[in-house]
This record gives structure tokens, C-alpha cells and sequence, in this order.
């Protein structure tokens, strides 16, 4: 619809400037006088109309369409641009293939796996067997805990059994160690008072 309008207003101009031209002519063929005086002033009045339909039709086109502004490109723009000509005129390194080598053959390492159903191996536990010694006839006091209340007394030579899992504790300037008699009682005895059965003191 804009463009019929624009086209209409252009054609409206130049019939107008048509028209004054028509009019100018009839005013320079005749004397001078005052009706040609007239003449020349509509055909004035009619190129001004004409002048004005055209600026208004050219200002109303530019309104419309405006010519595109020049805008600087931004860092990051320039930076891509580079970039993109580098990798466009970057030239690719082809490897020459060697073919009088051989090509490496990988070698695989079985990795071994375990069968789950598989027993697993328990330790075996060491027992440690000890006899109570140099009581002087007293007996060695077996203790809930190092220095502690008394279970009993052990006779002196008693065989007992040291619970090494236990360790050993320290108190009263005594190492302690846990032991089991032959009939299942459990305490804590110095050891300085037992021998390891096959070895000294």
C-alpha cells in the first residue's frame, strides 16, 4: 500500500511540474502585460507545490528505508575474525605413512581373577604356653585388669596359656599380658613372673 501511495505522489509531482511548465510557456509567449505577470506567478506557485510533493515523497522514502549506519567492529569481533582466517589459511600437516614398518601389535596381560567361591585362608594362631615362676612359693595373682581386683592365685610352676591377640599393657612398672588357665579362667599377670615354654624368662 505504501508503495502505490509513494508512486502516486511522484506522478501527482510531476504532473504538477507539467502543468507549471505548460504555464510558464503561455507566459513567455505574450507580451508583457499583466495578465502574463499572473501567468508566471501560478506557474511560480505550481513549480513550489511540485518541489514541495517531491521533498515530501524523498523525505517520507528516506523515513522508511534509512541507510544503514556504520558501526566499528567491537574487540571480540576483530579477535574472531583473526581467528577464523588463521584456522581458514592454517595448512594441514599430512604425515607421511613409513611403510617398511611394521605396525605395533599390542599386547594384552590376562589379568588373573579370583574364584569367589573360594575358601578364604584363616592364620593359623600361634600358642603361646608359659609357666608361672619365681613366686617364691607364693603364687602369681591373676587380675581382672593390670593392677586390678584378683580372679586367683596360680600356683607356682601352673601351666597357662598367653593370649598374645590381647597384647600387652603397662602398669606399676610391670608389662602385663593376658593369660588362660587349664580349666578357662582369664586374667591379666606380670610377665616378669612367667617362662615362655622352650625359651628363658
Amino acid at each position: 500500500m505504501q508503495f502505490f501511495l509513494q508512486i502516486g505522489l511522484i506522478l501527482i509531482a510531476i504532473i504538477v511540474f507539467l502543468v507549471a511548465y505548460s504555464q510558464i510557456r503561455q507566459g513567455g509567449s505574450r507580451v508583457y502585460s499583466l495578465e502574463r505577470e499572473a501567468v508566471l506567478r501560478r506557474a511560480s506557485a505550481t513549480m513550489f507545490v511540485g518541489v514541495g510533493i517531491l521533498v515530501l515523497t524523498i523525505a517520507w522514502l528516506y523515513y522508511l528505508n534509512p541507510p544503514p549506519i556504520f558501526q566499528p567492529a567491537t574487540e571480540e569481533e576483530v579477535a574472531e575474525a583473526d581467528a577464523a582466517e588463521i584456522v581458514a589459511t592454517a595448512t594441514p600437516v599430512i604425515e607421511e605413512e613409513n611403510f617398511n614398518q611394521l605396525p605395533l601389535i599390542e599386547t594384552v596381560t590376562p589379568v588373573p581373577t579370583i574364584d569367589p567361591n573360594l575358601p578364604t585362608a584363616t592364620p593359623t594362631p600361634v600358642v603361646i604356653r608359659a609357666f608361672v615362676i619365681d613366686t617364691g612359693g607364693n603364687g602369681l595373682y591373676m587380675r581382672e585388669q593390670p593392677g586390678g581386683e584378683t580372679v586367683l592365685i596360680l600356683d607356682e610352676n601352673e601351666f597357662v596359656t598367653v593370649l598374645q591377640q590381647e597384647g600387652t599393657q603397662q602398669f606399676d612398672g610391670f608389662t602385663w599380658v593376658k593369660v588362660r588357665t587349664f580349666l578357662g579362667d582369664e586374667g591379666w599377670v606380670a610377665d616378669v613372673f612367667l617362662e615362655i615354654e622352650g625359651q628363658g624368662q
